[in-house]
């Protein structure tokens, strides 16, 4: 992957939205035909298929991969919005696939321990959690979690946020008090 200086970046724009737009065109061709070409793949695995305008298609899926192809020449990596943002949060910690931390018990009941990085922002999240059976999705939940600040962090996170003006006077008058017994602390020692 090539990185880009910030000119380099914005004298490369242009270009790559000329070719964004040829790929989203061609691409909304190629999802025209998705149905069809389903069925095709399909039918084909038992020795028959065929989709109509195959030729038709089979000439989107060749301008496509063109199209990405000049993106890639240009060292410009092309990803879908979802694969970025996983990708994005994968990076940073937040997000993260354990295949074999599910526990389930009788057959019906689940449990599953998850380690939350320290960096995820205070909020309610929503964890999902799917069963997968030869590549399929056959059953799913969602239950909404909420990740607060306890103890310490979380009276002073409070404090800041219910008394601010009383927060930022003894935030500053700390930081004076603290300042001044260094200083007088260094004096002593290295006078």
């Amino acid at each position: 992957m090539k990185l880009f200086t910030i000119q380099e970046a914005n004298a490369l724009l242009p270009s790559v939205r000329e070719i964004l737009a040829r790929i989203q065109r061609a691409h909304r061709r190629v999802t025209h035909y998705r149905d069809d070409a389903r069925k095709a793949a399909e039918a084909a695995e038992q020795g028959g298929g065929g989709i109509e305008n195959g030729v038709a298609y089979a000439n989107v899926l060749t301008r496509l991969t063109a199209e990405m192809s000049e993106l890639d020449t240009l060292g410009v990596q092309l990803k879908d919005f979802e694969r970025g943002l996983i990708d994005l949060r994968r990076r940073n910690q937040l997000y993260v696939e354990y295949p074999r931390g599910v526990e389930i018990s009788e057959g019906v009941l689940y449990r599953a321990r998850i380690a939350i990085p320290a960096q995820v922002p205070v909020g309610t999240y929503t964890a999902e959690t799917f069963l997968i059976r030869d590549g399929r999705v056959i059953a799913g939940a969602a239950r909404e979690i909420r990740i607060e600040k306890l103890g310490f962090e979380g009276f002073i996170a409070e404090a800041a946020e219910r008394w601010s003006l009383a927060y930022g006077l003894v935030a500053v008058a700390l930081s004076l008090l603290l300042g001044w017994a260094a200083s007088a602390f260094f004096q002593r020692r290295y006078a």
